[in-house]
């Protein structure tokens, strides 16, 4: 969508003129549904398709014009962009484009909880159940490689694995959480 644009200067640095393409499919819709910041465009609802389920963190430092988008996928928190020089409204609405709801206690900060689990995947056919199910239901998950008749499966801050549960409990377990977590489940990221 990015590519359809054609971009003419403006008088105002601050300012940006852009001419919509006459193209067959494009509608002015998905112009409007783009975020202006400085001169990029981000769509945000094209590129939330693409985001993986994780935990997401936005927030916006109004003094300096900085919003940061901030994943955590089990490992602590990762910078995915930054952008400067943002106004308040254009940060609000790439946040809540992507997603993200307000968070309660403070108007500059964002976030999008998604329940992230973890394999390690021994190569057993134990392992290869467990990863199956979690594919069938739909769970987001990352994968390792771990010892042989080791495998384990993670659900923050819990741990399983076979010297204390079968893999028959475990699968209860994955759908217990992936009845719990229908709602989030369901949502794009």
């Amino acid at each position: 969508m990015l590519e359809l644009l054609t971009y003419l200067p403006a008088k105002n640095i601050n300012s940006l003129v852009v001419k919509y393409p006459r193209e067959k499919g494009v509608s002015m819709r998905d112009f409007e549904a783009g975020v202006l910041i400085g001169n990029v465009v981000v769509y945000p609802n094209n590129f939330r398709k693409f985001l993986k389920k994780s935990h997401y963190f936005g927030s916006y430092d109004p003094e300096k014009e900085i919003l940061t988008l901030t994943a955590n996928h089990g490992n602590g928190g990762e910078n995915l962009f930054e952008f400067r020089n943002i106004s308040y409204e254009s940060a609000k609405k790439l946040m809540e484009g992507l997603g993200l709801d307000k968070d309660n206690h403070s108007s500059v900060s964002w976030e999008k909880w998604n329940p992230v689990f973890r394999l390690g995947n021994d190569g057993s056919e134990d392992a290869a159940r467990i990863r199956r199910e979690m594919l069938e239901l739909g769970l987001p998950f990352t994968e390792h490689k771990c010892e042989p008749g080791n495998w384990t499966w993670f659900s923050h801050p819990y741990c399983y694995g076979p010297s204390t549960w079968t893999v028959g409990e475990v699968l209860k377990m994955i759908r217990k959480q992936a009845k719990c977590y229908e709602k989030q489940l369901t949502t794009t990221p």
